[in-house]
């Protein structure tokens, strides 16, 4: 057999082994024509049923909506009392969409709550209350406690003054702020006036500078040789020298110049019996009824006198036109001019609190003069001393009667008698209280005999006391004023004035 015959043959074989191995062709295609059919109506169910699951869906959403609209409309027709206008009848609501009905019980147990809530609210605020007035008492009662601790230490200021033996010859202090005096001793005694007549010279220069419209900086005075040769307590000025007019006043105020006084005077009247002319007639418009000056720097002249009241009312006077000046003049403690250095004689300045003013004046026919002012929380007062033996009883005196005075409101309970002008002012409070006992106990006709018992036994306590106070005093020898002034006296009250 030839070999492409032998070739050809295998070649067959070969594929007849393959071709009856291979599956049917058809029956393949019929196959995947199955599958695919089976997955189409798989996803057509699948469809169908989300269609489905949709249309319950928003069925159920209407039926929802429905519902919901329906109770609204019965709950508004519930609220305005109206029936359904559609079935024309009031239908009966089912058991399960009727609201329950209200127990008794329930009702009950919610208004005794609601009682049991208010009386508790109640209970809270009156213990709220209790609480606000416990600490308002306690306030007050630590309020008292300070008063009381003041007041102590006032009695005691004022018992070691009146122990040193401090007097004068007449006192007043007044307060501004009240508009009333709060003590007076001797307000209508005359004393020569020395420095405190410088006041007076201010006042009636600012008048005339605000009614001449003067400028006190620009407006230069030529100094005199009268007032060059003034004597006493002195600016330092000498004669033909020229000196604004702002710097004499300033001498005036702080250092109590004579000299600048008298150069004042004769710019502003032309001489000084002109000027002093002017302060009389100021001092008869003010209300100064029992004072009469005959110059300008209160240097010793005879019948130049004034009394404690007409120096409080130039006080008042004066500070309510020029309030400024206190500030501008009389606090100050130093004045330098030309190299000249002098200090104020004011006790009060720099020591006590609050004090800004006002002057003082020493002649040896006087004593030692004062006239101070001090604010203390919007509460100012005046103080007027005249006629201290020294300078030391002035500053000590004058600062227990301005301490007492702002105290006072402080200070209700009453110390025992003293001396002094603060033991005085304390002292009248203890007497107003008596005659108010003693005017209540006789306004009761009625009293009984434990009133009468009460009444004895104050008379009789009050009598000890005072036989007391009489054993305690010095020797009249001690209290006795001293005779006739000795000739070194004289002389100083023929020379000149010091602050």
């Amino acid at each position: 057999m030839p070999y492409f015959l032998q070739r050809s043959t295998i070649l067959a074989a070969l594929l007849f082994l393959m071709c009856s191995f291979l599956p049917p062709l058809p029956e393949s295609s019929a196959a995947t024509a199955g599958t695919t059919a089976s997955k189409a109506s798989a996803t057509a169910k699948s469809t169908g049923k989300k269609a489905s699951a949709t249309k319950e869906k928003t069925g159920t959403q209407k039926k929802r909506a429905t519902a919901s609209k329906k109770a609204d409309t019965r709950k508004a027709e519930a609220r305005s009392g109206k029936t359904s206008s559609r079935q024309g009848t009031a239908r009966k609501a089912k058991p399960q969409n009727a609201s329950p009905a209200k127990n008794p019980k329930n009702t009950a147990q919610a208004s005794v709550s609601r009682s049991k809530r208010a009386s508790s609210a109640k209970k809270a605020s009156a213990s709220r209350a209790a609480a606000s007035v416990k600490a308002t008492s306690a306030a007050k009662q630590t309020s008292s406690a300070k008063k009381r601790t003041q007041g102590r230490n006032i009695r005691s200021r004022m018992s070691s003054a009146a122990a040193s033996g401090g007097n004068y010859k007449g006192a007043i202090l007044y307060n501004v702020t009240a508009r009333k005096t709060v003590f007076s001793q001797n307000p209508n005694v005359p004393v020569p006036p020395a420095s405190l007549t410088k006041i007076l010279s201010i006042y009636v220069a600012e008048d005339a500078i605000r009614a001449r419209k003067i400028n006190r900086f620009t407006k230069i005075v030529t100094v005199s040789p009268k007032a060059a040769a003034a004597g006493g307590s002195r600016m330092g000025l000498h004669a033909g020298q020229r000196v604004p007019l702002d710097a004499l006043i300033r001498g005036m105020a702080v250092s109590s110049g004579n000299d600048a006084s008298i150069a004042v005077a004769e710019c502003i009247g032309g001489s000084e019996q002109k000027f002093v002319a002017m302060m009389n007639r100021k001092a008869r418009e003010i209300g100064m009824k029992n004072s009469s000056f005959k110059n300008c720097n209160g240097l010793p002249a005879r019948g130049q006198l004034t009394t404690p009241q007409d120096m409080l009312t130039l006080a008042r006077r004066y500070m309510a036109a020029y309030p400024g000046n206190l500030d501008t003049y009389h606090r100050q403690n130093y004045f330098t001019y030309n190299g000249w250095m002098t200090a104020s004689a004011n006790p009060l300045l720099g020591t006590f609190k609050g004090a800004d003013g006002l002057k003082t004046g020493f002649v040896s026919a006087a004593g030692y003069n004062l006239i101070a002012t001090a604010e203390r929380d919007n509460v100012r007062t005046i103080g007027v001393i005249l006629g201290c033996p020294s300078s030391s009883v002035r500053a000590r005196e004058s600062t227990a009667l301005m301490e007492a005075g702002f105290g006072r409101l402080a200070c209700p309970i009453p110390p025992k008698n003293t001396k002094g002008a603060a033991e005085k002012l304390m002292a009248d409070d203890k007497d107003s209280s008596k005659k108010e006992t003693r005017t209540a106990g006789k306004s009761r006709p009625g009293a009984g005999k434990k009133q009468k018992k009460r009444q004895e036994s104050t008379q009789a306590t009050n009598s000890s006391r005072k036989a007391a106070a009489v054993k305690k005093r010095t020797p009249a020898s001690a209290s006795k004023p001293s005779s006739a002034p000795s000739q070194t006296a004289q002389r100083s009250e023929r020379a000149a004035a010091l602050p």
